[in-house]
């Protein structure tokens, strides 16, 4: 009977071992499991963290060349630009000169009044280069001013907006003659027109040939000084006059010709 018993008992006690082994095992994976579940995670999510801050590294690294590069050329694209377009501007200058009958020579400009009260610029050229005062400058579009001041190597030029300036004109269609002056707008002034003077909005208005004292001391006629855009009576009423758009914007010339004679 005892035999029987222990036989039971250590059959009871190796099922029971199995069971809590069992049960164990499970626990303990479980818990395991649990235990390196937040590591992992976590690590997971630095891993990828990191990938993520190298990643945006590169990229911002890349677009920072990129943008570095795209600058550099758009400087040299600007300035090639720069080059060919001063490049034509001399050229145009050039052909018109050689193709004019006038002894000139080309300057370019070097410094600009600033006042808003007067009009004159600085070119490159003087006395030595056979420049001489009150000697007209055009360039390939129509009339710019006059030379005022020379030195040896530079020249000081009034523009023709400049209200000291004056240049007898006359109207092309109709060869009413009058004298031009400069305003400090964007548009001349031409005066000493008869009531009766045929001058009309649209009509051509050159220089005249004809000296004035005081005037520019060469000016051949047939230079294009611009375009008329009103005509109104003179104060009184005895006499009108007409307001002129100039051919040439007298502040944005960078090259002008000189003329001699």
């Amino acid at each position: 009977m005892f035999k029987l018993n222990r036989k039971k008992f250590l059959i009871f006690s190796f099922i029971f071992l199995f069971l809590f082994l069992g049960i164990i095992s499970r626990f303990l994976k479980t818990s395991v499991l649990e235990t390196f579940k937040l590591p992992l995670k976590l690590s997971w999510n630095f891993t990828r963290e990191i990938k993520a801050i190298l990643f945006y590294r590169i990229t911002f690294n890349e677009n920072l060349r990129l943008n570095l590069e795209n600058d550099k050329l758009t400087k040299m694209v600007i300035n090639l630009e720069e080059l060919n377009s001063e490049n034509r501007r001399l050229k145009n200058i050039l052909s018109f000169k050689e193709k004019s009958t006038f002894i000139s020579i080309p300057v370019k400009v070097v410094a600009q009044d600033a006042s808003n009260w007067t009009s004159f610029v600085t070119v490159d050229k003087g006395r030595s280069s056979g420049i001489i005062k009150n000697s007209a400058v055009i360039t390939e579009k129509g009339l710019v001013g006059r030379v005022i001041e020379v030195t040896k190597s530079t020249s000081k030029i009034m523009l023709l907006n400049d209200p000291d300036f004056s240049v007898a004109a006359i109207v092309q269609r109709s060869r009413v003659q009058g004298v031009v002056s400069g305003r400090l707008y964007r548009v001349l002034m031409m005066r000493y027109l008869d009531l009766e003077a045929d001058v009309q909005i649209g009509d051509i208005v050159v220089t005249s040939g004809l000296h004035i004292p005081n005037l520019a001391s060469f000016c051949p006629q047939g230079i294009l000084i611009g375009k008329v855009v009103s005509v109104i009576k003179e104060f009184g009423g005895l006499s009108k006059c007409a307001y002129i758009e100039p051919a040439v914007e007298p502040r944005t010339i960078e090259y002008a010709i000189v003329i001699l004679k």
